[in-house]
């Protein structure tokens, strides 16, 4: 018998391990994120939402926020803003499992850019300022860029550019949705900009 075998064997088992990580990570890492540190935390802090442990797809889900906080976050100084967006999106993941997406995840981290203060630049280009003909991204710029700055970027469709803007922007129970190419620019562009800017690599959403 293969270990995957063993693992299909034992998904339950599986479930309960990853709701371990993610009630252990709330417990003992996130109060950090407050002000005074574990001192400064109260039980709604460590709540362990624990119906999480019921939906794989939720429970992956809350997985990535806690290890995309951990890496980028993972200073040990206090991050209220990370601290409360954590907390929203393990909430919402508790409540409403089914918002567990691809596209809910690159949400929550596009508001983790914004949390570290590398929001990219979307309406305008990041290396010239022109406002028309907006093709591409390039994480090395810091956000979008005009047809004349393009060289060094990867070309983003309009989709996907509305996506971004619309992530940012609305909050995450709202999070908007796009077709597969979308998202994966959309990826792309949070990556680039974490490794350029942050010198930080998350694992992609779709990885395992």
């Amino acid at each position: 018998m293969t270990m995957l075998d063993r693992m299909r064997r034992h998904r339950s088992w599986l479930k309960w391990s990853l709701g371990i990580v993610v009630a252990t990570f709330i417990i003992l890492y996130v109060p950090t994120f407050m002000p005074g540190g574990r001192a400064g935390a109260t039980n709604d802090t460590i709540a362990s939402n624990a119906r999480l442990r019921e939906h794989g797809r939720a429970l992956d889900g809350a997985v990535r926020a806690c290890d995309a906080v951990n890496r980028l976050f993972g200073d040990g100084e206090p991050h209220p803003p990370a601290y409360h967006l954590l907390c929203n999106e393990l909430g919402l993941l508790d409540r409403e499992p089914e918002r567990a997406t691809l596209a809910n995840q690159l949400a929550f981290r596009l508001k983790l850019l914004v949390a570290a203060g590398l929001a990219p630049q979307l309406g305008s280009c990041a290396s010239c300022g022109e406002a028309e003909e907006l093709v591409g991204f390039s994480g090395a710029a810091g956000g979008v860029v005009c047809a004349a700055c393009e060289a060094g970027s990867f070309a983003l469709s309009q989709e996907g550019h509305d996506f971004l803007v619309t992530a940012i922007g609305r909050p995450l129970a709202d999070s908007p949705d796009a077709d597969p190419q979308a998202l994966q620019q959309a990826e792309r562009a949070i990556l680039e900009t974490l490794e350029h800017h942050a010198h930080v690599r998350l694992r992609g959403v779709g990885a395992r």
